[in-house]
C-alpha cells in the first residue's frame, strides 16, 4: 500500500461528512486534531501517503457559514451564496436542497480556500504536503482557487 485516501475530514452532520459545518475543524468522529497529526506522523515514516478529499464547492445547510448568511445579510458569509430568494431559496448542489452550493467566484471564499490562513494552509501545515494530496471533487473546484488541476497538490497549496 502506497497511499490512503479519505473523504472529507471537516467537521459535519452527517458519516460521510459532504455536508461540511465548519472547514477547520475536524469531525469528532474521526477524533482530534491531535490524532490526525499522528496519523499523519505514522504514515510518513511507512512512507504512506494520505490523500485528502477537499470539498469545497458545497456546505451543510446547517454550517455556520451558511447559517450566517441566511439570518444576516450584512454578515461575513452572505456573498458565499447565491440567493434566489432570500433567505429560502438558494444555489445547491445538483438541487439539493441541504446542500448549499458555493459562490467559487467570490474572491472571500477563495481566500478563506486558499489563502495563507485559509483551508489548505492549515491542514498542510501539519505536514501533509510531504505525503500527500488534495483531490477535488471536480475541476471546477480547482478553478474556485485560481488553480489548474495540476496545481491541486498540497505543495503548492502552500502560500
Amino acid at each position: 500500500m502506497t497511499a490512503i485516501y479519505l473523504n472529507s475530514i471537516f467537521r459535519a452532520s452527517s458519516n460521510h461528512r459532504y455536508d461540511t459545518q465548519d472547514f477547520m475543524k475536524i469531525d469528532p468522529m474521526l477524533g482530534t486534531e491531535e490524532d490526525f497529526k499522528n496519523l499523519i506522523k505514522d504514515l510518513h515514516k511507512n512512507r504512506i501517503a494520505l490523500i485528502l478529499d477537499g470539498v469545497f464547492n458545497h456546505v451543510g445547510a446547517d454550517s455556520k457559514y451558511f447559517l450566517s448568511a441566511v439570518t444576516d445579510k450584512t454578515g461575513p458569509y452572505y456573498s458565499w451564496f447565491n440567493f434566489i430568494n432570500y433567505p429560502t431559496k438558494y444555489q445547491s448542489w445538483w438541487g439539493v436542497t441541504t446542500l448549499p452550493e458555493v459562490n467559487k467566484n467570490n474572491a472571500d471564499y477563495q481566500n478563506f480556500i486558499c489563502g495563507p490562513d485559509g483551508v489548505l494552509a492549515k491542514w498542510t501545515r501539519m505536514h501533509l504536503s510531504t505525503a500527500g494530496a488534495w483531490t477535488w471533487q471536480t475541476n471546477s473546484q480547482c478553478r474556485s482557487c485560481g488553480r489548474s488541476a495540476s496545481a491541486c497538490r498540497m505543495k503548492t497549496a502552500m502560500p
